[in-house]
């Protein structure tokens, strides 16, 4: 039973061995990096989108924060010249106003957080590139410098007297 066990596993590692030439290691290595790349590209589009997001997103906040100081002001209008019933409709648009612009902030704050985790994720991922990328240049250098190694056949030629 014992040996049966051991050739099994005798077989079960020469074929992993051949399988392993198949798949030619370096080819593989080399479409790991090319996946990496694309993911590391998209990354850097989610967080050039993002970006931009967040642009347009405060240029919004500070529209709302002018609104309200528009407001404000003709709401002391409205209050020195003793209109209440335009200085409560002015109240309620600046209460909308107030919570647009919390809203608003909310928002800004965690598409802030969010572009500070996909910027980390992003130089973890550029710093295993970076390493794969390192990794096939010294497959690369090894390979090249297997074959330097090997000596061509001799040059050497006999000559007619010394047969």
């Amino acid at each position: 039973m014992a040996l049966i066990t051991r050739v099994s596993r005798l077989f079960r590692a020469d074929l992993n061995a051949v399988l392993d030439r198949i798949e030619e290691p370096d080819t593989l290595l080399r479409q790991a990096v090319r996946d990496m790349e694309e993911s590391v590209a998209e990354q850097r589009q989610r967080i050039e989108l993002g970006q931009h997001e967040l642009e347009q997103r405060n240029g919004q906040y500070d529209t709302l924060a002018q609104r309200l100081i528009e407001i404000q002001e003709q709401l002391e209008v409205c209050l020195d010249a003793d209109n209440d019933e335009l200085a409560s409709t002015l109240v309620r648009r600046k209460l909308e106003t107030q919570q647009q612009e919390k809203t608003a902030s909310a928002a800004n704050k965690s598409l802030r957080e969010s572009l500070t985790k996909w910027r980390a994720a992003l130089a973890e991922n550029e710093a295993r590139l970076a390493d794969m990328q390192q990794k096939i240049e010294m497959l690369q250098t090894s390979e090249s410098r297997t074959f330097e190694n090997i000596t061509p056949a001799s040059t050497t030629t006999v000559r007619d007297e010394d047969v």
